[in-house]
């Protein structure tokens, strides 16, 4: 009889086993670990982690520095666990992953127990810490542009062109004085005060950390900017506003990225800047001259 009632007893606990073993490894296989956070020296990363149906997982976190996108080029951070972690210069140009344990105990390396550890995909390669914020000081108002006398010639001619303010270079500023580059029976309004587009920033290694993306427009002007590159945060953006700070491409941008800028305004001749990102070079940029009646950018004469 007690033979019997042991029996009884192992068949029960083996049934019980069984199933909760591979209960575990289907919520291993079932969980995905992501990272939220910028890359770069000095800004924190946080890790979490959730399975497909979108519940959340509790576990231990470990953080890894990586040579490369592989996990054999990674190596476990000293003393670096929890949810968050915040890069050090060591982090440099190095990739990061996030690794969650879901069972106290199990082994943190790769030939641990693989189905209760599982890590994040890595994130871009750290960048530099970004440089202070550049002080604002009061605008500059240039003086006024006395012209000069005008003598009329002894035959009649079309009325001549407004005078214009000469072109300014304030950092990467370029103010175009906007001239057409064909002759017309009438001549085009242009906007005053001239449209000016400002970029500035730093040279990385992959590409550019841009500080300051500003439009100065007059009222009544409508802004857009078109993004195209794999490293695009916003593909296009439209306001209309006299200035404004196009903040959300205030960050690192990688080689190859094109931003298109239009500034234009209904009967106003409008204007056009190409800013090309490059690889260990400051952005290429082009402003041309946007005409009534025409979407097609055009050279405008100084």
């Amino acid at each position: 009889m007690r033979s019997r009632r042991w029996l009884a007893t192992a068949l029960m606990v083996t049934a019980l086993t069984v199933p909760a073993a591979a209960g575990a490894k289907d919520d291993a296989d079932d969980v995905r670990v992501s990272i939220a956070g910028i890359p770069q020296v000095g800004a924190t990363l946080e890790a979490s982690a959730a399975t497909k149906d979108g519940d959340s997982v509790a576990g231990t976190y470990t953080w890894r520095r990586c040579k490369g996108g592989s996990k054999k080029s990674c190596v476990a951070i000293a003393g670096a666990s929890g949810t968050r972690y915040t890069l050090t210069a060591d982090d440099l140009d190095r990739r990061i992953r996030a690794r969650l344990r879901l069972r106290e105990g199990d082994d943190d390396e790769d030939d641990g127990d693989k189905k209760t550890v599982v890590d994040s995909p890595p994130t871009k390669p750290v960048g530099p810490a970004p440089p202070p914020p550049p002080v604002i000081g009061p605008p500059v108002i240039p003086p006024p542009v006395i012209p000069p006398p005008v003598i009329p010639p002894p035959v009649i001619s079309p009325p001549a062109l407004e005078p214009q303010p000469p072109a300014t270079f304030v950092t990467s500023e370029v103010s175009l004085s906007q001239r057409p580059t064909s002759t017309a029976r009438s001549a085009p309004r242009f906007m005053r005060p001239a449209p000016t587009v400002r970029i500035a920033g730093i040279v990385t290694r992959l590409g550019a950390r841009v500080t300051v993306l500003s439009v100065r427009a007059p009222r009544g002007a409508q802004i857009s900017l078109r993004c195209t590159g794999d490293g695009c945060p916003r593909r296009a953006l439209a306001v209309a506003t006299s200035l404004t700070r196009l903040r959300a491409f205030e960050r690192n941008l990688d080689a190859g990225t094109r931003l298109e800028i239009r500034v234009t305004r209904a009967g106003y001749v409008g204007k056009h800047t190409l800013i090309q990102i490059r690889r260990g070079k400051p952005p290429s940029r082009v402003d041309r001259c946007l005409y009534p009646g025409s979407s097609a950018p055009r050279r405008c004469a100084s």
